[in-house]
């Protein structure tokens, strides 16, 4: 199977398993919405925040050096499973430590409790790291789907029943620990090579001097990332971070997850041709037109719905959610578009590259996010649409000139999405302005159906050629499968 169709089919298969995982969340989290208090999503969000940091430093980033190794890889998995293993053991336990600290910080002394418990759930969900590298190094991705699935249907079948037993804040805790867990278990039993512990100094040295700068990178970007929980946190009580927590969560599952799943897929599939950089290049402007394609209508549609999605599926309890998930699925577009450019740089060795950018994010959201911070969530979420298009701009036009790529490469890939969710976002106001009258149910359902219908027959009038494109692309035409 060449290594382009591998990679299209992976992509399927990795954003398959992520929607229908995001599906049972989404369902999960409509439950609790009901169940739950927005402190109790608060709180977990402010957990989340230290968690969060945690697994970007997990195992000292040996899952990604376990990728981006060719050699020895038997051998490698071994030593990369001793050191992932001993590294999040030691993280584990220093978070125990400091969870005190922690919950000062944000002037809660209920989140040292929380702190803890998800502290151990991280250890042993990250126990999965390593026989999921090595699914992902083989590019077989339809052995995720068992895994993480089965993540999100424990994760959200146990936090149910906590919840409708009256366990609070709890039921969301123990439901991401019992997840984790599931996680992890089904990992190691589908993975074909199961490593055994072993150490080899020549290995671990190599491993740790490619994983030691991944792991720099992820704290960056989880920097980035997070500066907006901190700064809400530390600024604010837990009933806004959780109104805030609950306004993320949809452009999150719908919009973001596409393109963490195409992530899984890219790096290992850019590291194998790490060294063709015309390949490579074709690769990312592929993948940043039919991304688009994905994102672009999916968050325009979003922000145009909020109001009744909010209202419909979460109660008029979350009102005031409303706005700020209408601010956040434009921000999740721009994080969607600015995230494929990451993969190359790593798979080719050029981190610096991505140090540099990242600092730039830190060095200019920090300042405006801290002062939004001060007006409320709505400002934080403006601030983040803001700064994000700004630092879009500014990554396109990096990786722009370091693949050599032209600006009508780039209109030829973004064209598409652009003009068909311009005609979908004018198109659905229409039906909602003749809708004006009508309730929240009917009013969500019909601009659900037309807009869908718009944007689609926009691309077969402007773009008859894209789904014939797509299908030889993924070698699934008959013609693509002659030898």
């Amino acid at each position: 199977m060449s290594l382009r169709r591998a990679t299209v089919i992976g992509g399927v298969w990795s954003y398959g398993t992520f929607a229908v995982g995001k599906v049972l969340i989404f369902l999960s989290t409509v439950v609790l919405a009901r169940l739950l208090v927005p402190a109790d999503f608060g709180l977990l969000a402010l957990g989340l925040v230290t968690i969060n940091y945690l697994d970007r430093v997990s195992g000292m980033g040996v899952g990604a050096a376990l990728i981006y190794r060719q050699e020895s890889p038997r051998r490698s998995a071994g030593v990369a499973l001793t050191l992932a293993v001993l590294i999040d053991a030691a993280l584990m336990l220093a978070v125990i430590l400091a969870a005190p600290w922690i919950a000062a910080a944000f002037e809660n002394p209920a989140i040292t409790s929380i702190v803890r418990v998800l502290a151990v759930g991280f250890f042993v969900a990250n126990l999965k790291n390593i026989p999921e590298s090595l699914i992902r190094k083989d590019l077989a991705f339809h052995k995720r789907v068992v895994p993480e699935l089965g993540k999100s249907f424990i994760k959200g079948g146990v936090a149910i029943l906590m919840a409708w037993w009256g366990w609070g804040v709890w039921s969301l805790v123990w439901g991401q620990v019992a997840g984790g867990a599931a996680s992890m278990v089904l990992y190691w039993a589908l993975c074909r090579s199961r490593p055994r512990f072993a150490y080899d100094r020549e290995i671990a040295g190599s491993i740790l001097a490619y994983g030691a700068p991944i792991v720099m990178l992820a704290l960056l970007g989880t920097v980035c990332n997070s500066l907006d929980y901190i700064f809400i946190g530390l600024r604010m009580d837990a009933d806004q971070a959780g109104y805030y927590a609950m306004a993320f969560r949809m452009p999150e599952l719908a919009i973001l997850s596409v393109g963490y799943s195409m992530s899984h897929v890219l790096f290992p599939a850019y590291a194998k041709i790490q060294h063709a950089r015309e390949q490579i290049r074709g690769g990312y402007l592929m993948t940043l037109r039919y991304l688009t394609m994905l994102t672009a209508p999916l968050s325009v549609g979003l922000y145009l719905v909020s109001p009744e999605f909010v209202t419909v599926f979460y109660s008029q309890r979350w009102e005031p959610s409303i706005t700020v998930m209408q601010m956040l699925s434009l921000y999740a577009l721009v994080l969607s578009l600015s995230g494929n450019e990451g993969d190359v740089y790593k798979a080719v060795g050029r981190l610096d590259v991505l140090y540099k950018l990242m600092l730039v994010q830190v060095v200019l959201m920090g300042p405006v996010l801290w002062y939004a911070a001060g007006h409320g969530i709505y400002a934080v979420s403006v601030g983040l649409v803001a700064m994000g298009g700004l630092l879009l701009v500014l990554r396109l036009a990096v990786v722009g000139r370091f693949l050599g790529i032209k600006m009508r490469d780039l209109y030829k890939a973004l064209g598409p999405a652009v003009i068909g969710t311009l005609v979908m976002f004018i198109g659905t106001w229409a039906v909602r302005w003749g809708l004006a009258d009508y309730g929240p149910v009917m009013k969500l359902a019909v601009s659900v159906v037309a807009g869908g219908f718009l944007y689609v027959a926009a691309l077969r009038v402007l773009y008859p050629g894209l789904v014939k494109q797509a299908v030889s692309i993924a070698g699934l035409s008959r013609k693509a499968a002659k030898p």
